[in-house]
C-alpha cells in the first residue's frame, strides 16, 4: 500500500545539473518522498492513503495505476532489485523486468487536473517493441500533464503525435492521450531531444513542449507549437522548430540554431559562457539588432518573423544572403557568411568577420577584431577614435575607410600596431589594400600590394610601397597632396575634376587645379600615370613610361622621355610623344599629334580626317 503523502500543490522535482539564475517554471516532477525534495512532506501523524493505486497482474506481466484526482504518480525503478514503485512505494510484486506493460489511467470520477511523472534517474523501463508499447497513458476531462524525467547516461527522447520514444530504435514506447502539457526533465549526460516525431513516434507532436537540460552537451528541439526549452549546463544546440518559443541557453557556450526558414517568433535568452543565435541556413536575408534586455516582442530575423535576440546573446551568424546585424553593447561575435553583409558591432571588444561577399563592417567603440573574408570588403571607422582594432583584410580587395575623420591620421599598411589618429592604435595587416583619409593632413603609406591611398581633404602625404598603386583625388581640390609612388607603375586619378589641370610629373608643388592660387600638389618624379577629367588640361611627363588620359576636353598632353602612351579622348587635344617609343591616340575631335624631334618609333592612332600631324 501506498504510504500516506502529503502532496503540495506545486510538486518539484530537485534539477540535477548546475544551478541557473533562470527560472524554469513548470519543471515540477514530483520526486521520492525519502528525498529532502521542495514540494513533498512527509506527515507523521496518521492520514488516509492517496488513492492513486498500483494492481499487478502476474500472469499477463501488466501493472495498473489510476490516479485520483488532482494527484501526481511518480512511476520509477528502485535502483536496488528492480522494483516498479509508484510514489516510491512498491506496486505489489511488480519488477521493471517482470512488468511487460503499464497501463496508466485516472480515476473515472476525476474532473481535475492529474500529472504523471515517468522517472528514469535508475534506468528506463517499460520499453516498446514491434508488438506493443511498452506504457499507455489516458487520462481524460481537465488540464493533465506528462512530464519525463531523464537518467544520468546520455539519453535520447523523441515525441511525436502518437507517443514517446526514448531509446531511439524503431518502436514507440509509450502512448500518450488526453493530456494537455509535456514536460521533459534530462538527466546528467549529453543527451538528445526532439519533438518532431520519426522513430515510430509518427509526426511531429501536436502539444506544446517543455525541456529541461541539465550537464551535458544537449541537442533539443521543440514542437511545431510554442515551446520552452532550457539547455542547462553545457554547450548545448537548442532548436524551437515551429512555434512562438522561448529558449534559454543557461550554463556554457550554446547555440541557438534556426534553421533554414521562418519558424515562429522565438526569444532568445542566453545566460552565462558565449552564446550565438545562427541564422547560417538561411537563403534569405536576416536583419538582427541584438539587445541587452529581453522583450515580448522582437523584429530580428526574416522580414516579418519577430524572433527577439535579447539578453545574454554574445553572438549572431548570418546566412547564404545579403543580411544586416548591429551588435549590443558588450563583447560581441558577428558572423556574416556569404553574402554582402552589413555588420555593426556597438560597444564592446567585438570579433567581426564578414565570410564570403563584400561586406561592410563597423566595429563602433572598443578594441574590435575585425576581418573581412574573401571578398571587397569595407571596414568604417567612424568620425572619432573608437578603439584599437585589427583589420584583417582576407581575399580581395579590401578597404579601411576613416573618411568621417577630421583629425590628422598616421596609417601605414605594416601590421603593426600604430594606426589611426593619435594613440588609437589600430592594426591594419597586410591583407588591406586600400585606405582612405579623412578631412585633417593624413600620411598614409601603402605596403607591397596594388594599394588604393585615398587622402580625401587636408594636405596629405601619399606614399605607395612596390606595388602598383592608385591616387584617387577626387571631385575638388582637396588640399595640398604629396604623392610618392614608389616601386612599381602608379597612378594618379583626377578623373572627377571639371575644372583645368596643370600636372608636371618633376616633384614640384605645382599640380592639381589652375583654380585661385592652385592647388599645389606634387606629385613625385615616381608616378608613371595620369588621367585627367572633363577639363582643358596641360600634363607633362616624366623620363618613365608614361600612360597620359585626358579623357573630356581639349588636351595639351606631353610624354617625355619614355615610352609613352597619351590618350586624348574627347575635344581638341594636342599630343606631343617627345622621347622614346610612343603611342598617340588623338581620340574624337579634331586634334593635333606631334611626333616630337626625338629618336623612336611613333604610333600614331588619329581621328581621321580630324587629324593633323
Amino acid at each position: 500500500m501506498i504510504r500516506a503523502l502529503a502532496v503540495l500543490a506545486s510538486l518539484n522535482m530537485a534539477y540535477c545539473g548546475s544551478a541557473s539564475d533562470i527560472d524554469r517554471p513548470g519543471e515540477d516532477l514530483g520526486a521520492d518522498p525519502d528525498a529532502d525534495t521542495p514540494g513533498i512532506a512527509e506527515l507523521s501523524q496518521p492520514l488516509e492513503p492517496l488513492a492513486t493505486a498500483c494492481v499487478f497482474t502476474s500472469a499477463t506481466g501488466v501493472a495498473a495505476i489510476v490516479v485520483a484526482k488532482d494527484e501526481v504518480a511518480v512511476i520509477s525503478k528502485q535502483a536496488s532489485d528492480g522494483a516498479l514503485l509508484v510514489n516510491a512505494e512498491p506496486c505489489e510484486a511488480a519488477t521493471t523486468k517482470a512488468t511487460k506493460r503499464i497501463l496508466v489511467s485516472e480515476d473515472p470520477d476525476a474532473t481535475g487536473s492529474q500529472t504523471v511523472v515517468l522517472d528514469f534517474a535508475n534506468g528506463l523501463f517499460g520499453q516498446g517493441s514491434a508488438k506493443a508499447v511498452g506504457i499507455e497513458i489516458n487520462l481524460g476531462v481537465g488540464h493533465d500533464a506528462a512530464k519525463f524525467r531523464g537518467s544520468k547516461s546520455n539519453d535520447s527522447y523523441v515525441l511525436g503525435a502518437d507517443g514517446v520514444n526514448f531509446r531511439m530504435d524503431a518502436y514507440k514506447d509509450a502512448t500518450v492521450t488526453n493530456v494537455e502539457e509535456y514536460t521533459f526533465s534530462l538527466g546528467a549526460g549529453n543527451d538528445n531531444f526532439t519533438a518532431m516525431g520519426g522513430n515510430g513516434t509518427g509526426a511531429a507532436a501536436t502539444s506544446s513542449v517543455a525541456v529541461y537540460g541539465a550537464d551535458g552537451n544537449d541537442t533539443l528541439k521543440g514542437s511545431p507549437g510554442d515551446d520552452a526549452v532550457y539547455g542547462g549546463a553545457g554547450n548545448d544546440t537548442l532548436r524551437g522548430s515551429g512555434g512562438n518559443d522561448s529558449l534559454y541557453g543557461e550554463d556554457d557556450n550554446d547555440t541557438f540554431d534556426e534553421e533554414s526558414s521562418p519558424n515562429g517568433a522565438d526569444t532568445f535568452v542566453g545566460g552565462s559562457g558565449i552564446d550565438t543565435v545562427s541564422y547560417a541556413g538561411r537563403t534569405a536575408s536576416v536583419a538582427v539588432t541584438m539587445s541587452t534586455v529581453t522583450s515580448s516582442t522582437g523584429d530580428d530575423g526574416e522580414s516579418g518573423e519577430g524572433d527577439d535576440v535579447g539578453s545574454g546573446i554574445e553572438g549572431v551568424t548570418g546566412g547564404f544572403a545579403d543580411d544586416g546585424i548591429v551588435g549590443a553593447s558588450g563583447d560581441d561575435i558577428l558572423n556574416g557568411g556569404p553574402g554582402d553583409d552589413t555588420l555593426s558591432g556597438g560597444d564592446g571588444d567585438d570579433v567581426i568577420n564578414g565570410g564570403d561577399g563584400d561586406d561592410t563592417i563597423a566595429g563602433g567603440d572598443g578594441d574590435d577584431t575585425l576581418s573581412g573574408g574573401k571578398g571587397d570588403d569595407t571596414f568604417e571607422e567612424g568620425s572619432t577614435d573608437n578603439g584599437s582594432d585589427v583589420f584583417n583584410g582576407g581575399a580581395g580587395s579590401d578597404t579601411v575607410d576613416y573618411s568621417g575623420r577630421s583629425s590628422s591620421l598616421v596609417v601605414s599598411l605594416d601590421r603593426a600596431a600604430n594606426d589611426g589618429q593619435g594613440a588609437e592604435g589600430d592594426n591594419l595587416k597586410a591583407d588591406i589594400e586600400n585606405v582612405i583619409g579623412g578631412s585633417g593632413n593624413d600620411t598614409i603609406t601603402g605596403s607591397s600590394a596594388a594599394n588604393i591611398l585615398d587622402g580625401r581633404g587636408g594636405n596629405d602625404t601619399l606614399s605607395g610601397g612596390a606595388g602598383n598603386d592608385t591616387f584617387p583625388q577626387g571631385a575638388a581640390d582637396d588640399g595640398q597632396d604629396t604623392i610618392v609612388g614608389g616601386t612599381g607603375t602608379d597612378t594618379v586619378d583626377y578623373s572627377e575634376r571639371t575644372l583645368a589641370l596643370s600636372i608636371s610629373l618633376d616633384g614640384t608643388a605645382n599640380d592639381g587645379s589652375t583654380a585661385g592660387a592652385g592647388e599645389r600638389d606634387n606629385i613625385g618624379i615616381d608616378v608613371e600615370n595620369i588621367f585627367c577629367g572633363s577639363g582643358n588640361d596641360v600634363v607633362v611627363g616624366n623620363a618613365l613610361n608614361n600612360v597620359i588620359d585626358g579623357a573630356v576636353g581639349n588636351d595639351t598632353l606631353s610624354g617625355g622621355s619614355g615610352d609613352d602612351t597619351l590618350l586624348g579622348g574627347e575635344g581638341n587635344d594636342t599630343l606631343n610623344g617627345g622621347e622614346g617609343n610612343d603611342t598617340l591616340d588623338g581620340g574624337d575631335g579634331t586634334d593635333t599629334l606631334d611626333c616630337g624631334g626625338g629618336s623612336g618609333d611613333i604610333a600614331l592612332t588619329p581621328n581621321s580626317p580630324n587629324c593633323e600631324l
